[in-house]
């Protein structure tokens, strides 16, 4: 194959992302929301490699305006080791973040795998560092100049476990160790903010043996490096904290942790605890609608 033609075929194989979305996202559908809104729908984008079953979705307005768009990464919950791009809460999100004019894309990443169920099931092997390495991933496919999405005004928000790994995707950007990782690696690792939906800020507290192999006395360095709170520098993107009061699954006080300690370290963010809401809640928890909430959010913050 001559040296041209081989390029062509590397690039193609690696999904070009500079080149136009049409010859890179060439499958979708043209569909509306109830409100009349307009988008493309981009399904099983295979932002990893062919040979990763774990793919994202693109929801992009329709729209003549050509400048830049900001952009939201979704990332699901299911303790790290269930749930997928397609769950209720995640295209909730991507309706409003569409509607709102922001490109929303919304991602699988490496599960922690396990046999059995409910306290009998046991885990088989752990997702880390897979599964950061596959949010990375996909943050930086999202700079890489498809459908016209501004590099510099990307939020990434999670619920649950999801809120974990989008804290850490956002508070780790100058980590040598958690960017080495993943694909794409000649883009940048910054947010401009993140949006945590009752996720863990500290897994050597709660969850870190649901994806880590070894034990915390095994390895306290790797719990550590799982942990967002451990990545907090004296500069950091702004952070929305929600969680719900009655939260049977994750631990109310990890929130109210984080707060204090963005506080004493005097770094930007806003939070909403909601005392009647459980966990697992979407656009709604309780009677509290959250869409103003996390609208107004972004606003600030794009």
């Amino acid at each position: 194959m001559k040296p041209f033609g081989l390029l062509l075929f590397t690039l193609a194989a690696l999904s070009v992302w500079a080149a136009e979305p049409q010859e890179v996202l060439e499958d979708y559908k043209i569909q509306f929301y109830e409100s009349g809104v307009e988008y493309h729908f981009y399904d099983g984008v295979e932002y990893l490699g062919k040979d990763r079953e774990e793919k994202l979705d693109i929801y992009s307005p329709v729209s003549t305006i050509t400048k830049k768009r900001p952009a939201v990464l979704f990332i699901h919950g299911g303790a790290w080791r269930a749930g997928h791009r397609k769950m209720k809460n995640a295209r909730d999100w991507a309706r409003f973040f569409v509607e709102q004019g922001y490109v929303a894309v919304s991602i699988d990443y490496k599960l922690s795998e396990f046999e059995g169920k409910g306290r009998n099931s046991k885990k088989i092997e752990g997702a880390w560092r897979q599964n950061i390495y596959d949010c990375k991933s996909a943050l930086r496919f999202m700079k890489s100049g498809i459908l016209n999405i501004d590099s510099e005004r990307i939020a990434v928000m999670g619920s649950s476990a999801g809120g974990h790994l989008a804290m850490l995707l956002g508070y780790s950007a100058e980590s040598k160790e958690l960017n080495k990782g993943g694909l794409y690696k000649d883009k940048s690792n910054d947010v401009s903010c993140i949006i945590n939906f009752y996720g863990v800020p500290d897994v050597r507290k709660q969850g870190g043996e649901m994806f880590i192999d070894s034990s915390r006395d095994e390895s306290p360095e790797e719990w550590a490096l799982a942990s967002p709170v451990e990545h907090l520098a004296e500069s950091e993107p702004p952070i929305l904290i929600v969680h719900g009061a009655k939260d049977r699954v994750v631990d109310i006080e990890q929130s109210r942790d984080l707060v204090k300690l963005l506080k004493e370290k005097e770094l930007p963010f806003e939070y909403k605890f909601i005392e009647d809401a459980g966990h697992g809640f979407s656009v709604r928890a309780a009677k509290t609608n959250l869409m103003p909430v996390v609208g107004s959010f972004l606003r600030e913050n794009f």
